[in-house]
C-alpha cells in the first residue's frame, strides 16, 4: 500500500475519532431539551423533541438517534444562509450544516 493511501480500519478511526477541541458528550438521553451542539462530539446519544441549536462549524455524532427534533440555526449559521458571510465562509458553514443534518437524519429545508 502507497503512502498516500489509508486501509480502511484507518478510515473508520479517523472518521470516529472527534475533532480536536470538541467537547464530548458520551450516553446522554435529551428529551424536550434546547441542546447546544456547535463545538460537542456526541457519542451514543438520543435526541427526542428536541431544538438542537447550531450556529455553525464541527459537530460529531456517533451512534446517536431519535426523533422529532428542530434544528435551529443562530448566529454566523443563520448569517451564512442569509448570504450575509464571504462566499468562502458561508460555503464552510453550509457544508458544515449539511451534514450534521445528515447526521440527525433531519431534511434540509426547501428554498
Amino acid at each position: 500500500m502507497s503512502e498516500e493511501q489509508s486501509s480502511p480500519s484507518e478510515n473508520t478511526e479517523s472518521a470516529l475519532r472527534p475533532e480536536p477541541g470538541l467537547e464530548i458528550v458520551q450516553n446522554r438521553e435529551f428529551i424536550a431539551e434546547n441542546v447546544a451542539i456547535s463545538g460537542r462530539h456526541f457519542v451514543r446519544c438520543s435526541f427526542n423533541f428536541c431544538n438542537l441549536i447550531y450556529s455553525g462549524g464541527p459537530v460529531g455524532l456517533i451512534e446517536c438517534g431519535g426523533a422529532n427534533n428542530r434544528l435551529v440555526e443562530v448566529g454566523p449559521m443563520r448569517e451564512a444562509l442569509q448570504g450575509l458571510a464571504s462566499d468562502e465562509i458561508n460555503e464552510k458553514m453550509v457544508r458544515y450544516w449539511t451534514e450534521v443534518r445528515k447526521g440527525l437524519n433531519l431534511e434540509a429545508a426547501a428554498d
